[in-house]
């Protein structure tokens, strides 16, 4: 519950100084948090392999699991900002940014629970972190044929 409330304080906080992102900025935007989050569903993946290890000590997976709570949290504050300031965004970026606030908000509620009973957890924020990526991914692909279209115009 309280990286949910973390996201959602940011959504809040975020829209009272939103500004207009320029839309080279939040397209860049998008390409950082789709890495970002191809890195966190990573490093999520490795933590669940961790987890099964006869080698798994609760100290290295909390430290592990502390690290990638942080991972989260800067995703979903810049998420929080881009949600934020969505209605100056094209709209491909505020459709990309509206279909992966669930996921966020999942994945933190995700690693909120990992604290305390990790097997399982782990496996669950890797795949909301996937589907992140995923949905960036594909946005950043709409996104080279639309820019591709302006130009051949």
């Amino acid at each position: 519950m309280f990286h949910r409330t973390i996201v959602i304080t940011a959504i809040a906080i975020s829209a009272a100084f939103a500004g207009s992102p320029a839309p080279a900025a939040a397209s860049r935007q998008l390409t950082g948090l789709r890495t970002r989050a191809a890195a966190a569903a990573s490093d999520a993946l490795r933590l669940e392999a961790m987890i099964g290890s006869e080698q798994f000590s609760s100290q290295t997976g909390l430290s592990y699991l502390a690290g990638l709570e942080n991972d989260l949290h800067r995703i979903g504050t810049e998420v929080a900002g881009l949600y934020s300031r969505k209605d100056k965004l094209t709209p491909g970026e505020r459709e990309a940014v509206e279909t992966i606030v669930p996921f966020m908000e999942d994945a933190a509620l995700a690693s909120n629970e990992a604290t305390t009973h990790p097997r399982g957890y782990a496996e669950r924020i890797a795949r909301d972190a996937h589907q992140v990526a995923a949905i960036l991914d594909a946005y950043a692909g709409q996104a080279t044929v639309a820019n591709a279209a302006r130009s051949a115009d």
